[in-house]
């Protein structure tokens, strides 16, 4: 069902079968971006979240809660078949007996962000194909996400938890572009990861690294004071020894 290293994985010119993009509650077919129902979107992530099969209870009471058992059975069966449909045929999601699972073909970027994220931290050079797919992680980071229902918790919380580590990437592949030697790159990649959260020391500290890779000190310094700033206004805290130790010489004021 999930591929063990899919950064390695050749392209395929038509696409794989079926794409289950958590961090921006994105779904795609050969391809191409599929529009589904709230409740067609919530089923199939549902049956996403995890690699071995779900129960029917399982997925009706993640997605309809508290719904009558009846109701519930039909409200499944009735919204499985239209999201098999819009998947493009039955084998898009196969029914075993432990339950519903994707087929083998899907992809799933929660695999493919966590075997990531394994590569990022790998002592020594990211090959070529795991540097695109940190930039293509970075860029789905970048989309809008999905929003869904809030009576489906469970699925905003595992949206968040692909979001996030999609955003941690996106610090992996700013750094691996500075040490390519690109930092105006870099630096927009820095930028736009504080626009999201003005109080994330990683995206600043990669902003002060390219700004010095430019010989930009001013710059450099600006972008440590306005994060000094916004991290006391927001948590009472200061920055770390390790991001003030960039400079060689005291930030003070």
């Amino acid at each position: 069902m999930y591929l063990a290293e899919p950064v390695l994985k050749l392209p395929i010119t038509q696409g794989p079968r079926l794409e289950v993009h958590f961090a921006t509650g994105t779904v795609r077919v050969r391809g191409e971006i599929v529009k589904l129902s709230t409740t067609e979107h919530a089923l199939l992530f549902s049956i996403a979240r995890r690699r071995h099969p779900s129960t029917r209870e399982e997925l009706i009471e993640l997605v309809w809660g508290d719904t009558p058992s009846k109701q519930g059975q039909n409200a499944f069966n009735v919204a499985l078949h239209r999201l098999r449909r819009r998947l493009g045929g039955s084998d898009a999601i196969v029914h075993g007996v432990l339950g519903y699972v994707l087929c083998e073909e899907a992809i799933v970027d929660l695999d493919d962000l966590e075997a990531l994220e394994r590569a990022s931290k790998r002592i020594g050079a990211l090959s070529e194909a795991e540097f695109v797919a940190l930039q293509r992680a970075y860029e789905g980071w970048r989309s809008t996400a999905v929003r869904i229902s809030d009576r489906h918790e469970w699925l905003e919380e595992t949206s968040y938890r692909a979001r996030t580590l999609a955003a941690e990437l996106g610090i992996a592949f700013g750094r691996h572009v500075l040490q390519r030697g690109d930092a105006e790159a870099a630096l927009d990649i820095a930028l736009d990861l504080i626009e999201a959260d003005r109080c994330d020391e990683a995206a600043t500290e990669l902003a002060v690294l390219a700004y010095l890779h430019r010989g930009d000190r001013s710059s450099a310094l600006r972008v440590f004071r306005r994060y000094s700033e916004e991290l006391r206004r927001e948590l009472g805290l200061r920055p770390s020894r390790h991001l003030e130790a960039l400079f060689d010489q005291p930030l003070a004021g």
